[in-house]
């Protein structure tokens, strides 16, 4: 990339936001938002930002804002990178026994993940390009949004409001009783019509035959996706058999990391293919996570 890195300072900050309406998914409800932000001061004065995922539970930002200032920070101060990409293979192969030895497997690589963001920023500013032309795969000059976080108590009136102010997909949470969900569906069709694009998120919620029949509940609505009906652990044998029989493509991913990323991608069980570069690989892990669903030709 011939662009070095020598970080002299790694600071993670804590941020939580309130919520008015607190967000509630099948396994929780989340009181505020917060956010772990990472930021690497290089030797010659330049700055870059990343996240860290800390959603999920309650005293996760604090945990991993520690992890990132008191144990991976110091594996890397001072030492010089050639690349981002080599960042990230030298720290997370320092991690890897501090991971056996503690079994934190999320919290680490999800410190780690923060850093590789804050040097992928960084290494952009360095070079004076923007980050999708540094990575070099850039075939486009925007990126769709959606607005997610809809609760199942009364979703449309977000919905609504997000609507007014441009946006023109939305994703549902589900898991919260196929009556009460499936009432929510028509209430967004209703109030936004057909020309959006609405996508459900069970969040884990369903066993195998219950995911069955609720996406041949949901087809009527024309959904986008039906995300992570199963557990993310589920056999590879109930993917398939739930793809096989449901009439809304499956997406999944946010709870993968490496090698079962690439094998949900070779599966074939989905058409959306999800990796959250906070939470696993940050830049460096997930390119070639996502240079694979570009070969076979799946949204992500």
């Amino acid at each position: 990339m011939g662009h070095e890195i020598t970080p002299v300072r790694i600071e993670a900050l804590v941020y939580r936001a309130p919520i008015a309406n607190p967000l509630r998914t099948s396994f929780g409800t989340m009181r505020d938002r917060p956010c772990v932000i990472v930021r690497v001061t290089d030797r010659d004065g330049s700055i870059g930002w990343g996240e860290a995922w800390c959603n999920w539970p309650t005293v996760a930002a604090e945990y991993r804002a520690r992890l990132v200032g008191e144990v991976v920070a110091p594996a890397m101060l001072e030492e010089t990178f050639e690349s981002p990409q080599a960042a990230f293979e030298a720290t997370s192969r320092r991690m890897e026994k501090l991971t056996l030895q503690t079994g934190d497997v999320g919290p680490l690589a999800q410190a780690v993940s923060g850093i590789d963001l804050a040097f992928w920023d960084l290494a952009a500013r360095k070079a004076g390009k923007r980050l999708c032309d540094l990575i070099g795969d850039a075939n486009r000059t925007d990126v769709p949004a959606y607005a997610s976080g809809l609760n199942p108590d009364r979703p449309e009136m977000m919905a609504r409001r997000r609507h007014d102010e441009g946006h023109r997909a939305f994703k549902l949470k589900i898991g919260f009783g196929r009556e009460r969900d499936l009432r929510n569906l028509a209430a967004l069709r209703d109030e936004l019509g057909d020309g959006v694009a609405i996508a459900v998120d069970a969040n884990m919620a369903f066993e195998l035959d219950e995911a069955i029949a609720m996406s041949e509940a949901m087809a009527p609505f024309d959904l986008l996706w039906f995300e992570e009906p199963l557990r993310a652990d589920a056999s590879n044998t109930e993917w398939k058999e739930l793809a096989a029989r449901s009439p809304v493509r499956l997406a999944a991913g946010e709870n993968l990391r490496g090698h079962d990323l690439h094998a949900a991608i070779d599966s074939g069980t989905l058409g959306v293919i999800q990796p959250d570069v906070s939470k696993w690989g940050g830049i460096s892990g997930n390119l070639p996570v996502i240079r694979a669903a570009n070969r076979a030709g799946m949204v992500f």
